[in-house]
């Protein structure tokens, strides 16, 4: 299930929940959902899988199931910027 999110404070439920039949990247998702969608390596959205944070550069890899627990949370921040997001940091 993907669930998203308009914001992280705590109890906040989900704006809107999607489901899907296959695996999948991130990036293919948020490009079916939206046109305006760039891969850059700062978004103005965040995604957790199955309680792990997923960068930005790692979208266009990273592939989710059907099965898997997707969070999406909507981001207070401009979509580009020269940092690295801190999730970036390990990889």
């Amino acid at each position: 299930m993907i669930e998203f999110f308009p914001n992280k404070l705590a109890n906040t439920a989900p704006l809107a929940t999607f489901s899907t039949r296959e695996r999948m990247t991130i990036e293919a998702w948020v490009q079916q959902q939206t046109s305006a969608y760039q891969r850059a390596p700062v978004q103005p959205i965040s995604v957790v899988i199955n309680d792990e944070m997923i960068c930005p550069t790692l979208w266009h890899k990273v592939k989710f199931k059907p099965s898997d627990n997707v969070q999406i949370w909507r981001e207070p921040k401009a979509p580009t910027r020269s940092l690295s997001p801190p999730c970036c940091s390990k990889v």
